[in-house]
């Protein structure tokens, strides 16, 4: 998948049915063209209802966004913008969209998050 430029390409979709194939997903932003649609799995393989879709030019992505909580199936989709590069770490139970501030608000968090967000984190 190099030769996209990933600056301007890629959006996150977020809460996919877990039977959301690539059809579907050309359903969704048809009919805008995408330059590769990946679907985001966890440790054991399962689908985390995420994928990452590329497009082609700044144009087309803003197109695809304003297809934002429009559905598949019986499921509302979340779009984000991707800026940054590739990474697949980020962590979708904080909500931040990424953009996750290190330090100690991301500690205070966990700890009122308790269990079930350090339990998401060692997933990973």
């Amino acid at each position: 998948s190099s030769g996209i430029n990933a600056e301007y390409g890629l959006v996150n979709m977020v809460g996919l049915p877990f039977s959301a194939t690539e059809e579907d997903v050309k359903q969704f932003f048809n009919p805008i063209r995408m330059s590769q649609i990946e679907f985001l799995k966890n440790n054991r393989g399962l689908p985390r209802g995420i994928a990452v879709v590329g497009f082609y030019s700044e144009e087309d992505r803003s197109n695809a966004m304003l297809r934002d909580k429009n559905t598949i199936g019986t499921r509302y989709v979340n779009l984000h913008v991707r800026n940054e590069p590739r990474d697949y770490d980020f962590d979708f139970a904080k909500g931040t969209g990424g953009r996750s501030s290190h330090g100690e608000k991301r500690e205070s968090f966990g700890r009122s998050r308790d269990v079930t967000y350090r339990d998401a984190r060692s997933r990973y």
